[in-house]
C-alpha cells in the first residue's frame, strides 16, 4: 500500500518542488528568450541579459535542490526536520490528509507505508507527546477517536473477578424476597376440581416440591397416558416439530413459571418469556426439545456455562444462567431476561454517523471474548442474534451488550466439551479456516466479529452467500484470493474451486477483488481510516495474522491513543484500501 505526499506537514516541500521535466523546460525557455533578445540588443544590454538569465537559472536549480533535494533522501531529511520542530504533530490528521490528497489527485512522489511509519516514529518518540495527546482530546474526538485508554488483560481479569464476587453477593440477597409458595400436597387439595386429573396425580407423585403458580385459567395441554412415543401427548407429533413441548400461554412450567410470550426458537428448542412467581420477576426459560440427539447440545451449553460461572460467577459480560431443571422430560434452562439483539440494534441505529457509540459496543463484546479466551472457550456461533442488550443500562460502567448461546461452544483438549471438526458457525459469519476444515481456534470468533462489526456499521448484511461455496466467493470479492498455502493444506479445497467461478441462482457471477471493504462500506473519507485499519486486521485469511481480542482492545480505533500503533503486529495489511 502506498501513501502519497499531501497537504500535511510536508506540504511545504510539495508546494515548492519542481519536477526534473518542468525544470528542463523552464531552462530551455529561458535560453530561447535570451538568444532572441541578445541578437537585437546593444553590447552592454547583451551582457546584462546574460548575467540576469544565468542568475535566474542558477536560482531555480538552487531553490529546487534546497526544497526538493534528491527526491526521497532530501524529502525524508526535510520531513524529519519538520517532525522535530513540531512536537504536537498529529499523526492521525496527517495520515488522513495524505489519504484525502490521494483521492483528489494521484502524486508520483510516494512514501511507502514503512517509510512513513519511520518518519512518524520520530515525532511520536518526543517525550512531550503524551501531554500533547491529552491536550488534543477535542481534536481526537473530531476524528472519531474515543480515549478508552490502553487495555491491560491481567488487570482487567483481576478486577472483573472482584466484581463477580460483588455481583454474586447482590444476586444471592434476592433469596430474602422469595415467595415461599405452598407444598405440592397442599396444592393438590386446594386446586382439586380446578386442575385436570393428570396434574393432580403429578402433584401427588412426589416429583414436585413447591407450587408457586398452577395456571388454573389456562387452556391446558391434554395428557394421553397411552401415547408413550409422543411423551404422553405433551410433545408435538408432526415430524417438523418433533419433540417440541406443546406449551400454552397462561399455563405453568414446573408449577412456578407463567408463560406470557414466545421469544424465539430453533433446531434445539424454544425460548419463552415467563414470570417467575417465586421471585416475582420476568425471566427467560429455554426448553430443549425432547429427543436423544439434543442431549449432547444440552450438556455442551450446560458445561460451558458451568465453566464460566466457576471462574466468573454472575459475570455481566454474558447472559446469566440462574438455574436448570427438568420438566415433563424436557431439560429447561432459566436465564435473565435481556432486550433486543445486535441485529435489532443496527437496524434502528446509524453507526456510520455515531462511530463512538459503535466503539463502546465493540469494546464490551471484545472484553467478553477476552474472558472466554482465558478459559480456552471458543464460542463458535458469534452472530448478531447472539449478542443481546440489557433491559436497563443505568450504570455507565456496565457492559452495553452481552454474549449468549453457548450451544456450539467448545474447549480445545477438553473431554466434556470437545470441539466439532466441522459445521460450526452460522454461514454468514463462518471463518475461512472452518470452511476449509483447517482446524480452528479463538481466532475464528474474531473473524465472525469482524463481519458483525461490518454489518453494524453498514446497517445490513456485509459478507453473505446463498451457499457455503457462494459464501467463500463473497469473501474473495472483498478480501481477495486466499494464500496458496491455505488452499494446499485443506482437504476441502474443492470449495475454493467452486467459489472462484461461482454463479448465483439468479445468474450473478462473482469474481475475486470485485469489491473491497472500502467500497462495500463506503469508507470514502479519511475520517474512517482507523476503522478501516481495525477491520482489515480482523478479516485476514490466515488466522495467525488476525488481531486477538486483546490486540483489538489496544488498537488506536478503540483506545484513542495513536501511540498504540507501535504495539500492533506490523505485517503489511492483506487488504489495500
Amino acid at each position: 500500500m502506498k501513501i502519497p505526499g499531501g497537504q500535511g506537514p510536508l506540504a511545504v516541500v510539495d508546494q515548492h518542488c519542481v519536477s526534473v521535466e518542468k525544470l528542463v523546460f523552464w531552462i530551455i525557455l529561458t535560453i530561447a528568450v535570451l538568444v532572441i533578445f541578445i541578437g537585437r540588443a546593444k553590447m552592454k544590454v547583451r551582457f546584462s541579459l546574460v548575467l540576469v538569465s544565468l542568475s535566474a537559472i542558477l536560482l531555480m536549480l538552487y531553490a529546487n535542490t534546497t526544497y526538493c533535494g534528491l527526491r526521497e533522501s532530501s524529502r525524508a531529511h526535510v520531513a524529519s526536520t519538520i517532525f522535530d520542530d513540531f512536537a504536537h504533530f498529529d499523526r492521525k490528521k496527517y495520515l488522513m490528509e495524505l489519504r484525502h490528497n490521494q483521492i483528489k489527485e494521484k502524486s508520483k512522489e510516494d512514501f511507502t507505508l514503512e517509510e512513513l511509519e519511520e518518519l512518524v516514529g520520530k515525532a511520536l518518540a518526543n517525550p512531550q507527546m503524551e501531554d500533547v495527546l491529552i491536550s488534543h482530546k477535542n481534536e481526537f474526538e473530531k476524528y472519531n477517536l474515543t480515549l478508552f485508554g490502553h487495555f491491560n488483560e491481567a488487570e482487567f481479569v483481576t478486577e472483573h473477578k472482584k466484581l463477580c464476587i460483588e455481583l454474586t453477593e447482590k444476586f444471592n440477597r434476592r433469596e430474602k424476597l422469595l415467595n415461599s409458595g405452598i407444598s405440592a400436597k397442599q396444592a393438590a387439595m386446594q386446586y382439586s376440581g380446578r386442575l385436570p386429573i393428570w396434574e393432580i396425580d403429578e402433584l401427588q407423585s412426589g416429583t414436585i416440591d413447591s407450587v408457586y403458580f398452577a395456571g388454573i385459567k389456562a387452556n391446558k395441554t391434554k395428557r394421553f397416558a397411552a401415547n408413550i412415543t409422543n411423551n404422553f401427548g405433551f410433545d408435538d407429533a408432526d415430524e417438523e416439530n418433533k419433540g417440541r413441548y406443546r406449551w400454552t400461554l397462561g399455563d405453568h412450567i414446573n408449577y412456578r413459571f407463567e408463560v406470557i410470550k414466545y421469544l424465539g426458537g430453533g433446531t434445539y428448542g424454544e425460548v419463552l418469556k415467563v414470570i417467575d412467581h417465586k421471585f416475582k420477576e420476568e425471566v427467560a426459560v429455554k426448553m430443549l426439545n425432547n429427543y436423544t440427539s439434543i442431549a449432547k447440545h444440552t450438556m455442551t451449553e450446560y458445561n460451558i456455562l458451568t465453566r464460566i460461572n466457576n471462574t466468573y460467577p454472575n459475570s455481566n459480560f454474558f447472559i446469566r444462567n440462574t438455574e436448570n431443571f427438568k420438566f415433563r422430560n424436557h431439560f429447561c434452562m432459566v436465564f435473565e431476561l435481556l432486550a433486543e439483539s445486535a441485529y435489532d440494534l443496527y437496524d434502528r441505529e446509524n453507526f456510520r454517523t455515531d462511530e463512538n457509540s459503535l466503539k463502546r459496543y465493540v469494546s464490551d463484546i471484545l472484553k467478553g471474548m477476552v474472558l472466554l479466551n482465558t478459559l480456552g472457550i471458543i464460542h463458535n456461533d458469534m452472530k448478531p442474534d447472539n449478542l443481546l442488550l440489557p433491559i436497563s443500562h443505568k450504570n455507565e460502567n456496565e457492559p452495553k451488550i452481552k454474549v449468549m448461546d453457548f450451544g456450539l461452544s467448545c474447549v480445545k483438549g477438553s473431554q466434556t466439551t470437545k470441539c466439532p471438526e466441522y459445521y460450526i458457525q452460522t454461514r454468514y459469519y463462518r471463518s475461512p479456516e472452518v470452511m476449509l476444515a483447517l482446524g480452528y481456534t479463538t481466532m475464528s470468533d474474531m473473524w465472525s466479529l469482524g463481519v458483525i462489526i461490518g454489518e453494524m456499521f453498514r446497517g445490513s448484511e456485509f459478507i453473505f452467500g446463498e451457499s457455503e461455496a457462494d459464501q467463500f466467493a463473497a469473501v474473495m470479492e472483498i478480501v481477495g484470493l486466499p494464500p496458496v498455502e491455505l488452499i494446499e493444506r485443506s482437504n476441502r479445497r474443492k470449495i475454493y474451486y467452486e467459489a472462484v467461478c461461482y454463479e448465483t441462482k439468479k445468474g450473478f457471477k462473482r469474481r475475486p477483488y470485485r469489491k473491497s471493504i472500502t467500497k462495500t462500506l463506503l469508507l470514502d473519507t479519511p475520517d474512517h481510516d482507523l476503522f478501516l485499519d481495525f477491520l482489515q486486521r480482523l478479516l485476514r485469511w490466515d488466522p495467525i495474522e488476525r488481531m486477538s481480542a486483546v490486540d483489538a482492545l489496544n488498537h488506536p480505533w478503540i483506545t484513542g491513543d495513536l501511540k498504540d500503533f507501535s504495539k500492533l503486529p506490523r505485517e503489511k495489511p492483506l487488504i489495500s484500501p
